[in-house]
């Protein structure tokens, strides 16, 4: 379940401009779902979605421990669209004012 609700938060509330840390995932998920949802699985579950293909973007920062090993962080996700919202206003625009669709078929489709 933790992989719906994390796909669903990035649906709703990010896109390439509206990137989320994984703990604002957290938070999202906790108050959208009342659920708690630990860091690590997080991470684990955000990888998961990106094996099964789903375009979600993040950004790798490499960190160095104290005891000297590199350490990746995982930060900035959001689920890249496959349209964005400009690009729909603009579909809209050119069906509206289209010299080659009636106007009434246009209006009907507004109605529904």
């Amino acid at each position: 379940m933790n992989v719906l609700m994390i796909l669903e938060i990035l649906k709703l509330y990010s896109d390439s401009e509206h990137r989320l840390s994984q703990q604002q995932l957290a938070e999202l998920i906790h108050q959208r779902y009342q659920v708690k949802v630990d860091r690590h699985a997080l991470k684990r579950n955000l990888l998961n979605l990106i094996d099964f293909g789903y375009d979600i973007e993040y950004t790798e920062t490499v960190r160095r421990k104290k005891n000297g090993e590199d350490e990746v962080l995982y930060s900035n996700w959001y689920l890249n669209r496959e349209i964005t919202d400009a690009e729909l206003h603009m579909l809209i625009d050119s069906m509206l004012f289209s010299k080659y669709i009636p106007f009434r078929q246009n209006s009907n489709w507004l109605r529904n």
